[in-house]
């Protein structure tokens, strides 16, 4: 389903500038969830105690990781996209009060974040990419950017959403009967 319908979401996101800007981050999380699912696939089986570790790192290599970079690409243009929309929306965004809307934004950037973090494990133990190498340099140094951002990014709309939730929960009766 990520295959079929995220591409279209890409093209809505992009094309449709009726849609809010919170509503087009949250299109990020889709290949992401579906990236950090397929690390399921990695784990072995309860009857595979000893497995024969050259036939799994093979059927890895063949399967299993072609699969893994082909989400993470998704992963990385869902980001981009939902990046995008954001400055493509920035001057409606920004006008708007602070709403429980916001809090969208805190999810699919930690799922990002996860997602990454379940890419460099696959790498780390079925690829031959050195920890070393500058792909692997360049990835860490996203995954602790994309964390660190959502980090503070979730603890501030935390704290407003929190600072706000007595305005938002108060009941004016005053003038019912």
């Amino acid at each position: 389903l990520c295959f079929s319908f995220f591409p279209i979401s890409l093209y809505r996101v992009t094309a449709n500038k009726k849609i809010s800007a919170p509503v087009s981050w949250i299109q990020m999380s889709a290949p992401a969830v579906t990236l950090y699912s397929m690390t399921i696939m990695a784990q072995p089986s309860f009857e595979e105690e000893h497995p024969d570790l050259t036939e799994f790192q093979r059927i890895r290599r063949q399967f299993y990781l072609p699969a893994m970079h082909f989400l993470f690409f998704f992963a990385v243009l869902g980001a981009l996209s939902s990046a995008q929309s954001l400055y493509t929306r920035w001057d409606t965004f920004k006008k708007i009060p602070f709403s429980p809307a916001h809090a969208a934004f805190c999810f699919p950037t930690l799922a990002h974040a996860n997602c990454i973090q379940a890419y460099r494990s696959a790498i780390n133990s079925f690829s031959r990419i050195t920890p070393t190498s500058n792909y692997h340099r360049a990835i860490d140094a996203y995954w602790l950017f994309v964390l660190i951002c959502g980090t503070i990014t979730t603890l501030i709309i935390t704290a407003k959403f929190m600072y706000k939730l007595p305005e938002w929960t108060s009941v004016d009766v005053e003038d019912e009967e």
